[in-house]
């Protein structure tokens, strides 16, 4: 017998909600896990992997089971201590997410775009000094995530857009043309390093956490600002605040020049300082004020000098002084 498209529908509905409380009733998995298959975990070179290639598209060189390459949306990478240390992406991927685990030896990972299919991307742990280099472009609405005591390095333009978080003891680095300016906001609290960048300007969106930012020679650009760092931004380089408001409440040691854009303000709040920067600049970049605000501080602030050749700009003291 056949039913209408509606009835049908609602029938297939019925018997289906039926199975599920069946299983759940006699224990054997609930709706949720019924509903939702679990990702495929393959890790690179484990347990049943008959090939060690450094191709990370050859299914081969991955466990068994699952016995395939994570290139899609359903399967996860793990990286650990076995198969090559030297990975190359021979075509575009899009999976779940990788994962570095705390035993991973170092990695060099090369080739094709990585576009990360759900939120949790990259997840580095290793806990062993390690360095793993990433030359791909990584995409997508995943997040990096930085655990334990290695070093991260990107040296290509990536644009996924989830959060970046570096955990006490880890190190982000960016080299040659890497950059991570579409990542919602970089939560420093362990290092992040520009000195090594082949950019000049290195565009973020906003700056949180407590941690350490190492300029080197390099400037370091807030573009929307919206968070506070309580850290310590050191270097012969520079810090430009492009738009939104960027408080920082730590004691900062760079000594390049300080430039605030037209709408944009930067704020000193608690012990924040900025004095050893060459000189704090308004420039008329955008509509609007450009505002440096210490009425957030405990008493007052120093700085070099205040250039504004354009009087775009407004110093917000509050009840302190400069």
């Amino acid at each position: 017998m056949k039913c209408a498209g509606g009835v049908g529908a609602a029938l297939k509905a019925r018997i289906t909600l039926a199975a599920i409380e069946a299983a759940t009733a006699l224990g054997l998995a609930s709706p949720l896990a019924l509903r939702v298959p679990a990702a495929a975990q393959s890790v690179w070179g484990g347990s049943g992997s008959t090939t060690t290639t450094s191709d990370y598209n050859t299914a081969t060189n991955w466990s068994t089971p699952p016995g395939v390459a994570p290139t899609a949306p359903g399967t996860s990478a793990t990286f650990a201590n076995t198969g090559q240390s030297t990975v190359n992406v021979s075509a575009a991927v899009n999976p779940d997410s990788w994962t570095f685990a705390t035993n991973a030896q170092s990695y060099s990972i090369t080739g094709s775009a990585v576009t990360f299919n759900t939120g949790a991307g990259l997840v580095d742990n290793a806990n062993a000094g390690q360095s793993i280099g990433i030359a791909n472009s990584l995409n997508g609405a995943g997040a990096l995530v930085l655990n334990g005591n290695g070093t991260l390095t990107l040296s290509n333009f990536n644009t996924y857009t989830g959060a970046t978080t570096i955990n006490s003891g880890a190190t982000l680095a960016l080299s040659g043309g890497a950059g991570i300016s579409n990542s919602s906001v970089v939560a420093v609290n362990g290092t992040f390093d520009i000195s090594a960048s082949g950019v000049s300007f290195n565009p973020i969106t906003t700056l949180a956490g407590s941690g350490t930012v190492q300029l080197g020679g390099n400037g370091l650009v807030i573009t929307a600002g919206s968070t506070e760092f309580s850290g310590a931004i050191n270097g012969t380089g520079g810090l430009e605040i492009f738009g939104g408001t960027q408080t920082l409440s730590g004691v900062n040691t760079y000594s390049g020049v300080t430039q605030i854009n037209s709408g944009a303000t930067l704020a000193l709040k608690g012990n924040g300082s900025i004095a050893n920067s060459l000189y704090v600049g308004f420039a008329p970049i955008g509509g609007g004020v450009a505002t440096f605000d210490i009425s957030q501080t405990k008493a007052g602030a120093s700085v070099a000098g205040l250039f504004d050749i354009t009087g775009v700009g407004v110093v917000s003291l509050g009840s302190k002084r400069r």
